[in-house]
């Protein structure tokens, strides 16, 4: 799990499951006055993720694990295929720069695409939609022509010959402050991202009384994740995501935690280890997560490596395969320091575990 990056790894969890994807997709189009109407039109159960390296021209990387594609059925029998790219910053203010940033990744998505030798003769038609859970209402253009400074007091003509030569880029913004508090299902969004939703727009920065009101108000939606497969998985996610943006101290949050969430399920989520790296985060004696696992082994404040291990490899990527157990049982030392590290970051279970 990325310590600088809690907003992106929390959404990349939960919203990894297309289920997840097609409900929150739907939803944001669904709020678009002018794309509300291809929603019966577009093929959901078709929707599947691609997996694709796309950088913009920052060089910044895309999150390529959320660009999604469906088709869309027309009546003539005819088809074409969108690709729905939620660009995940998790703007916490309005940004006035997101047309731009829009228009960087739909440029570069499409230049991915037909750089694939089956679409290398393709345009696709790629809708970028933007997950706000800011507090403030959202102001900035939404479309790029919008950014450019015409002057007034040209005609009409001439301003409507500019206004042909810029480029455009239209954007969906959704914005989670009118995504429901309740949650009955029937909107088919799994209960999972139903609190990954909540914890995004609300939770981020709460004081302690503000968390302990909706952690109380989302305690029966918790209990029933609790009993799912993998839920504890995604509480123990929740918890590390509340470590990472809350500037309460540890034992409040867990205090609350206590007082809120069932206690059998609160003594799961974090391992003695993981709570001495947060201990040392907080006092200010190391810089990120990793830091603070690396010092954590060196002074052997864990309970055991492959214990840890087997935690954080559960808590992001659920239960382990006997393959992977016998891996990490039968492991030396300097690898399960080298995994430990690699846990943070690397996309799959493979990739941490690999020599």
């Amino acid at each position: 799990m990325n310590s600088k990056q809690p907003h992106d790894t929390l959404f990349r969890r939960a919203f990894a499951d297309p289920r997840s994807a097609v409900a929150l997709v739907r939803s944001a189009l669904l709020r678009d006055p002018e794309l509300r109407h291809i929603v019966p039109l577009v093929a959901w159960d078709g929707l599947k993720p691609i997996q694709a390296t796309v950088v913009d021209a920052a060089d910044k990387l895309f999150l390529t694990d959320h660009l999604f594609e469906a088709p869309v059925r027309l009546a003539d029998r005819t088809e074409l295929s969108l690709l729905f790219v939620p660009i995940l910053e998790h703007k916490r203010q309005m940004d006035k720069d997101t047309a731009w940033q829009s228009i960087r990744y739909q440029v570069r998505t499409i230049e991915w695409q037909r750089s694939q030798p089956e679409r290398h003769n393709s345009w696709p038609i790629v809708i970028t939609i933007v997950i706000y859970h800011g507090d403030e209402p959202w102001t900035a253009a939404r479309d790029l022509r919008e950014m450019f400074s015409i002057p007034a007091s040209l005609s009409d003509v001439m301003r409507d010959a500019l206004l042909v030569h810029l480029p455009g880029s239209r954007y969906v913004l959704h914005d989670l402050r009118e995504e429901p508090d309740e949650w009955t299902g029937a909107n088919g969004l799994p209960l999972p991202a139903f609190l990954t939703l909540q914890f995004l727009k609300h939770l981020p920065n709460a004081d302690q009384s503000e968390l302990a009101a909706h952690l109380k108000r989302l305690k029966p939606h918790i209990a029933e994740l609790s009993n799912l497969p993998n839920g504890k998985a995604f509480l123990g996610f929740f918890h590390w995501y509340l470590m990472n943006t809350s500037d309460l101290k540890l034992s409040d949050i867990d205090d609350l935690y206590r007082s809120t969430v069932i206690p059998d399920v609160c003594d799961s989520l974090l391992t003695p280890f993981e709570r001495y790296v947060k201990q040392k985060i907080e006092a200010g004696r190391a810089e990120g997560l990793a830091e603070g696992l690396a010092e954590g082994l060196a002074e052997g404040r864990a309970e055991s490596a492959r214990t840890t291990l087997r935690n954080l490899l559960e808590r992001r990527f659920g239960p382990l395969a006997a393959s992977h157990l016998q891996r990490i049982d039968s492991a030396p030392q300097p690898a399960l320091d080298r995994w430990l590290l690699r846990v943070l970051d690397e996309p799959t279970i493979e990739a941490v575990l690999a020599d």
